[in-house]
């Protein structure tokens, strides 16, 4: 728990900081593993870093590990699409780890 609270003050001060959130999320899915932890830390992490296409791929596995149904992972790929991302090599990016999973 001292670890998580350590992250969430992190992101209070760095929230637009992609790495940070990256390592928060990688550290809850690797360590906590509970989906009603890690979930909304991504929904969060998404609406504070949308341009980071390493959060939403990782956000698609992780919604795919947890078994979230097929109509929300298409639906969190929808909102990646959206995002908007700066370099066409993101959209790839995240197309190859959608068709992946």
């Amino acid at each position: 728990m001292g670890i998580q609270i350590i992250f969430e003050r992190a992101i209070t001060v760095h929230c637009l900081e992609p790495a940070i959130w990256s390592q928060y999320l990688t550290y809850l899915d690797s360590t906590l593993k509970i989906s009603t932890v890690a979930l909304p830390v991504y929904e969060r992490a998404i609406r504070n870093v949308p341009w980071s296409v390493e959060i939403w791929c990782d956000y698609i596995r992780s919604l795919e590990r947890y078994e979230q149904l097929h109509k929300e992972v298409l639906s969190v790929f929808e909102q990646a699409l959206a995002a908007g991302f700066g370099e066409p090599a993101a959209y790839l990016e995240l197309w190859l780890c959608f068709m992946i999973i």
